[in-house]
């Protein structure tokens, strides 16, 4: 039997996302799309694509995003703060 695919994500959380990631791409001093996805080793269409809120990234992509942004996984995916608590 086939593996199921995830559900989609609703276009508003597509939406959501796309500023985000605008936003820790600039923030991070990357002024153009150009130079981002070509330090993530993606094509600019792909990128573009990603902020246009067209199609997201892969877990290996955000994890890249995240680690040239200094975002959080969290952050970049949910948009909120989270801290982790000692157990």
């Amino acid at each position: 039997m086939p593996a199921k695919r995830p559900p989609k994500a609703s276009a508003e959380y597509r939406v959501a996302f796309a500023r985000r990631l605008e936003a820790a791409r600039v923030a991070a001093g990357y002024e153009t799309m150009r130079d981002f996805a070509k330090i993530l080793g993606v094509a600019e269409a792909t990128y573009r694509r990603w902020e246009a809120a067209e199609t997201e990234p892969n877990l290996f992509h955000l994890q890249r995003i995240s680690k040239l942004t200094n975002v959080s996984l969290d952050t970049l995916i949910s948009g909120e703060r989270r801290t982790l608590l000692a157990s």
